[in-house]
């Protein structure tokens, strides 16, 4: 691996013990997931048969697997048969996901880079909104199948939506607000306060709307920053530690994330479960620069939502020519509704925010 060390699983015992501290951490401490680091370093095939042990084993548990598909930039004479996304579709069967890094660097950018590079930072109101629209649809693929895809990064890459976990910031590299504020340094924006903190709720709000798993990294829901810290391993609390105060300060912040959670939960719509479903169920377009919009048929999976549109707008506002009939306002702006309101004809949907609209 390139952080310099790495286990050979397809050695038989040592794959073998990996499974066995699996299921042992399973049965006797109750875990119901699993996250790998640098899950990369292993063969498909060897994840496969783990995954599908523990899923026999403990059927009733609806275990959570997934990890993340590279091996911290190491050549590996084995990378045709490794973990990568254009491989995870062979880990289908074995309710496998993994981190969709193609999601990530559209919405947010690449790593510590403090600008954008083509087809990056949606939530910076860049108008390249493809892999917003493939990511949005929870990474499925072109065709249904499991087979190796020819691109090994391809963004469409996911056999099941499940595949595909949706995130913006994790443990590596900044996380969201310091990625936010160190774009605003290099942009023009320090001062812009109030733009600043509907991006941190934009970016999440597109995870939170688009099908697959969303992902959100602990203290994005109230701002929290590591002071710039791009890789705080290293780092004493004072840069690691959660600052409990930042949930009162930036209320309006943490109020949208559990709010746009609960929609979430309560609206099994923009949960379908396998790739026909989204392919049967979701309808995408991008009918103006930097605007995605998804109609989903909530009634496919059983939503009292029969039909939902969400419009992803990272551009000026829009409007929306709504289809007939009356349409209910469940989020816009940079907030749900507490109060609905009844719209037709059309809509406005601001930009730097996703609205929500439901019949």
């Amino acid at each position: 691996s390139g952080c310099g060390n790495s286990i050979d699983a397809t050695n038989p015992m040592v794959g073998r013990m990996i499974r066995d501290s699996l299921e042992y951490w399973v049965k006797e401490y109750n875990i119901d997931g699993f996250r790998f680091d640098l899950v990369g370093i292993f063969d498909y095939a060897v994840v496969d048969g783990w995954a599908k042990y523990l899923n026999t084993q403990f059927a009733d548990r609806n275990l959570m697997l997934y990890g993340e598909p590279w091996n911290g930039y190491a050549t590996d004479t084995r990378e045709a048969l490794r973990v990568r996304l254009g491989t995870v579709g062979q880990l289908k069967d074995a309710h496998f996901g993994v981190f969709n890094p193609k999601f990530r660097d559209a919405i947010r950018g690449q790593g510590d880079h403090p600008g954008c590079d083509a087809g990056d930072c949606f939530m910076f109101n860049q108008a390249d909104t493809w892999r917003i629209q493939v990511g949005s649809r929870g990474a499925i693929r072109y065709n249904n199948g499991t087979g190796n895809l020819n691109d090994t990064w391809d963004p469409m890459f996911a056999s099941d939506p499940e595949q595909s976990i949706n995130y913006v910031s994790a443990h590596d590299n900044y996380n969201l607000r310091d990625k936010i504020l160190v774009w605003a340094d290099t942009s023009g924006n320090s001062n812009n306060n109030g733009y600043l903190r509907r991006i941190q709720q934009f970016a999440n709000g597109v995870v939170l709307t688009s099908q697959g798993v969303p992902f959100i990294y602990g203290g994005d829901e109230f701002m929290r920053t590591k002071q710039r810290d791009k890789n705080s391993f290293k780092s004493p609390d004072s840069i690691n530690a959660f600052d409990w105060s930042f949930k009162s300060t930036n209320s309006d912040v943490f109020n949208y994330y559990k709010d746009v959670i609960a929609m979430r939960k309560a609206h099994p719509g923009f949960r379908m479960n396998t790739w026909d479903e989204i392919n049967n169920n979701v309808t995408t377009t991008r009918p103006a620069s930097g605007v995605v919009i998804n109609t989903i048929n909530g009634a496919g999976n059983g939503d009292s939502w029969s039909k939902i549109i969400v419009i992803m707008n990272s551009a000026n506002n829009y409007t929306y020519s709504l289809p007939s009939g009356n349409w209910t306002v469940a989020m816009e702006k940079s907030t749900p509704v507490t109060t609905p309101r009844t719209v037709s004809g059309s809509v406005v949907a601001e930009g730097t925010a996703v609205t929500v609209l439901y019949q």
